[in-house]
């Protein structure tokens, strides 16, 4: 059951479109990802930089042992799930994705999701080529299933690129779903398929397992930093989700 408003309430919640944005909150999002693009481009850079000293300086290091585990470890179904969590994380269908959510979360007058989700996806493609282009890591030398990218190695975008996209499509689903089961089996979803993509491409031999990190690094960072900065002047859900029911 919804919720109903009580006695000197002046009316029960109710779930309201949100006015469009002013000039000041889009240039405040603009500054945010102007401003986290050089703080993550930093700490994702230096972080890379530390990883290819230490790892690439032996090879029995944790990242080549556990490369050549899962390379030991593939079976056919592997080979084949894999495949598909992969692809969640292909430019196109982010690209599409986004596209079709900022479609219809606009036409819902969803402003503050749309900004989160596209302003975080900025951020992270913005870092994702200046460390990609000036760390320049090769990519593990294995057998690859499927094709490789021309970007270097590391961060991976796949990984960096499906944690903004599906953890930022939670946010904004469970701020609309009011039973707590409903919200946690969403998130655990959005979850399984964010970061089964970043295994799936050092599974598939494309990435390091510490280029999968940084990459999950990289795309929490970064949803982080557009959620809190529209949360500065209001609310990524657009309104306060009602109370849950008591019984």
């Amino acid at each position: 059951m919804l919720p109903t408003g009580r006695t000197g309430d002046p009316q029960p919640r109710e779930r309201t479109s949100a006015a469009a944005p002013s000039r000041s909150v889009v240039g405040s999002l603009v500054r945010t990802v102007i401003v986290g693009y050089l703080v993550l481009g930093a700490l994702i850079l230096g972080v890379g930089l530390l990883v290819t000293a230490t790892f690439e300086s032996s090879s029995l290091s944790a990242d080549d042992t556990i490369s050549r585990w899962l390379v030991r470890s593939r079976e056919p179904v592997g080979e084949a799930l894999s495949g598909v969590a992969s692809s969640l994380g292909n430019t196109t269908v982010i690209v599409c994705g986004l596209l079709g959510f900022c479609v219809a979360a606009l036409s819902a007058r969803w402003w503050e999701p749309a900004c989160m989700v596209a302003g975080g996806l900025a951020i992270e493609l913005s870092v994702f080529l200046s460390v990609n282009y000036w760390l320049d890591r090769p990519r593990p030398d294995l057998p690859v299933l499927g094709s490789v990218p021309s970007t270097a190695s590391f961060p991976s975008g796949h990984a960096a690129a499906a944690v903004v996209f599906y953890l930022g499509l939670a946010l904004t689903a469970t701020c609309r779903i009011e039973r707590r089961s409903i919200r946690r089996l969403v998130w655990a979803v959005a979850c399984v398929v964010a970061f089964s993509v970043g295994i799936a491409r050092a599974y598939r031999g494309v990435h390091h397992p510490s280029d999968v990190v940084a990459g999950w690094a990289l795309g929490v960072g970064a949803l982080l930093i557009t959620t809190a900065a529209i949360s500065r002047t209001s609310s990524p859900c657009d309104v306060t989700p009602p109370s849950s029911p008591s019984s």
